[in-house]
């Protein structure tokens, strides 16, 4: 099981390019990706006029205790990692940042679809299931129909959650279909709805093949005006050397084979202004 944690920041969308940030280190996957090693203070989150002279808090002061958020964390798993991790690692006060990924950063592909789950549901239906009741529901719009399987919470205060996600290869017949498991932190009603969403997905449209690849997203407007798929544009600060957002996640579980997961955790440090994710 792989743990991944980095930072983020949310701010307005506004389109970058990491593509002139020099790098320190180039690393050649074994997967044909190219990661780019830039140094921490270059990376496309400085871009934004409101991260000028920002300081990055490498160590927040609270930290997930993995173990007591997982009592079985400490066993026996199946190992699991990034594709370009084979092929090297990233210096210290480098972040990974996967080449050319800013070809297909246009906005079609920035934003996802308006396709928060409870716009087929009303706040009191919400409410009357149990916490974790798993629910499957199809929404369909101009765009095609979305199936969702889900389990989930609600309640009055939360600071934080945890996933620990199965990761598959699962198959898409064309360049507009995708698949995905994520954690989803959604709060807000109508337009005014905010998301933080970390997990992993197969969608050609954004990453221009059929992997498994690390993903985060937000927005701040039910996807209106707002949101950004992992460092697409500024708003996200990385600390982490080892993990690259975008990045194939490798290997992945079989059916009737091995199985391999990750746990993501997004939580608020509400001292800090900032979600570590």
């Amino acid at each position: 099981m792989k743990e991944f944690y980095c930072f983020i920041l949310l701010f307005m969308l506004s389109l970058c390019d990491a593509s002139n940030k020099t790098p320190i280190k180039s690393i050649k996957s074994p997967d044909g990706d190219i990661i780019d090693c830039i140094h921490i203070y270059d990376q496309p989150a400085f871009d934004h006029p409101l991260l000028k002279n920002h300081t990055i808090l490498m160590r927040p002061s609270f930290h997930p205790n993995s173990e007591l958020l997982n009592p079985h964390s400490q066993e026996n798993t199946n190992s699991i990692t990034q594709s370009w991790q084979l092929s090297g690692k990233c210096p210290d006060n480098t972040i990974p940042i996967l080449r050319n990924q800013n070809a297909r950063k246009t906005k079609k592909y920035v934003m996802k679809q308006n396709e928060t789950v409870s716009q087929s549901s009303s706040d009191d239906d919400m409410k009357s299931l149990d916490p974790y009741t798993h629910e499957l529901e199809l929404i369909t719009n101009d765009l095609g129909s979305h199936k969702y399987a889900i389990a989930y919470v609600q309640g009055d205060k939360y600071h934080g959650a945890k996933a620990t996600i199965n990761v598959w290869q699962p198959y898409v017949q064309n360049r507009i279909e995708f698949s995905l498991s994520q954690i989803w932190v959604v709060g807000g009603h109508d337009s005014t709805i905010n998301t933080v969403e970390a997990g992993w997905t197969v969608d050609p449209s954004v990453f221009g093949d059929n992997k498994p690849r690390l993903f985060t997203y937000w927005t701040r407007d039910h996807y209106g005006s707002t949101g950004c798929y992992n460092m697409f544009c500024p708003g996200f600060v990385q600390t982490s050397t080892k993990i690259a957002l975008g990045a194939n996640i490798s290997p992945v579980s079989t059916y009737h084979g091995p199985q391999f997961d990750i746990s993501l955790y997004i939580v608020k440090v509400t001292n800090e202004n900032q979600i570590l994710t």
